[in-house]
């Protein structure tokens, strides 16, 4: 409920305890995760990837696993130590800190660029937003493939404040229709930094920011094994292609 709040709330990246991106993430199945990432951005042994952000490194691991050369980049110093450990014995697999809102890879050009589980909308602007998909994008060799996924917007846009398990958590999920926000607060956990709000994308919303960024629109899938996107899909997971 909006008890009065103001629609202006804070992007959860930058108030959420991180024990609760550790907890919204049990129960993933990265291997099928993986085998859909594969087909959906063309990866095969040898190809690079910039998984950002890559949380404590799961599908990094994975994907690298199969041979892929990933760079995984998180803003935050406790999950790149997490994911660093788990590097053992792959020589393809690495993990930095960075900031998206100021990352550059200078030298760099990957075959794919991974935007995965919900991690795109969170800066507080849509010019932010924009720009931080611009900048993934200018990472992208000529022809190569960036993937954002979010929750399907059918799901949340104009409907009443609901509940849902995210992981292992209860989370109370209202719209703010003013800013196409979706406000998010973990009900079943006791930190005060529970909750944050990030902006939700139609596809024709989505498919606008790739063709500013330079990517033409290639795939619509609705969850996370590939499964066709409908107003009923779980998710809203688009693919572009560089277009240089």
């Amino acid at each position: 409920m909006n008890n009065g709040q103001s629609e202006v709330t804070p992007a959860w990246y930058e108030v959420l305890d991180r024990s609760l991106f550790h907890e919204v993430a049990k129960g993933r199945d990265n291997q099928r995760e993986a085998d859909f990432l594969c087909q959906a951005l063309d990866l095969h042994p040898g190809n690079t990837l910039l998984d950002f952000p890559c949380g404590e490194g799961d599908v990094a691991v994975e994907l690298a696993s199969r041979g892929i050369h990933v760079l995984g980049v998180d803003r935050d110093p406790v999950s790149i130590q997490i994911a660093t450990g788990k590097t053992q014995t792959l020589s393809n697999l690495r993990f930095e800190e960075g900031d998206l809102r100021g990352f550059n890879c200078e030298l760099a050009r990957f075959d794919a660029v991974l935007n995965w589980y919900g991690s795109f909308g969170y800066l507080a602007t849509d010019a932010e937003n924009s720009a931080a998909l611009a900048r993934l994008a200018r990472h992208l060799r000529p022809s190569g493939r960036l993937l954002v996924d979010q929750i399907n917007p059918f799901r949340v846009v104009g409907k009443d404040p609901f509940e849902v398990s995210v992981g292992t958590q209860r989370a109370h999920i209202e719209w703010l229709a003013e800013s196409r926000r979706v406000r998010l607060e973990f009900v079943s956990h006791s930190s005060p930094h529970n909750q944050g709000s990030q902006r939700i994308y139609s596809l024709e919303e989505a498919a606008n920011l790739f063709g500013v960024s330079g990517l033409k629109l290639v795939g619509v899938y609705g969850d996370f094994t590939g499964g066709a996107y409908s107003e009923t899909s779980p998710r809203l997971i688009v693919v572009g292609r560089q277009l240089g």
